[in-house]
């Protein structure tokens, strides 16, 4: 399902549970009807970001925000080299031997994986601490046998899950990391 579908679906569930936990009904209690608040503000922020073409749900108006900003933020993305297979993988790093590398095990369904790409893989430091790292995304969205073979040998249960290999081609076990972590953990692990 597309980003900006999945925003309009969450928003219709929480404008379904605002009215339910009486958001707009005087006799409700207060903290329910707080929280029903809450929730149809939300709904109405997502409502009016997917509208606007925003595909983020931690940021659903980045598109109302300065131009100048989406610049920057563009000019410090990191560019990854897609694989679906053990076969692409080691093509890629056969291409890349003598260099670091980082496998990023990532999946369009998988929510800590955007919440990974938008807060801590967009991070200037880290960007600049992955500038000579060869960068590949291990996209297993679809579940296929190739993409659950490549996940078995790195005995990768599910995304996201990062795992860095050394110059000579090694993995670097001490440095994997699996799950969401924050940029100044990324950085120290780095460091390690």
């Amino acid at each position: 399902v597309p980003d900006s579908v999945t925003m309009i679906l969450i928003a219709t569930l929480l404008l379904f549970v605002s009215v339910h936990l009486g958001a707009f009904d005087s006799a409700t209690n207060v903290n329910k009807r707080s929280i029903g608040l809450i929730a149809f503000l939300y709904a109405t922020s997502l409502f009016i970001g997917s509208l606007s073409g925003s595909t983020n749900l931690l940021k659903p108006f980045e598109k109302f925000t300065n131009s100048s900003l989406h610049v920057e933020q563009k000019s410090a993305s990191l560019e990854f080299i897609k694989v679906h297979s053990i076969e692409e993988l080691e093509k890629v790093l056969e291409q890349n031997r003598g260099k670091k590398v980082m496998l990023d095990f990532w999946a369009s369904w998988c929510v800590s994986c955007k919440e990974l790409d938008v807060t801590t893989l967009s991070d200037a430091a880290v960007v600049s601490a992955l500038s000579n790292y060869v960068l590949i995304k291990a996209d297993i969205s679809s579940n296929s046998d190739e993409e659950r073979a490549l996940s078995k040998k790195f005995n990768v249960f599910g995304p996201p899950a990062l795992i860095f290999f050394g110059e000579n081609g090694e993995e670097l076990e001490q440095k994997r990391v699996i799950g969401y972590v924050n940029a100044d953990d990324f950085l120290n692990n780095l460091k390690k």
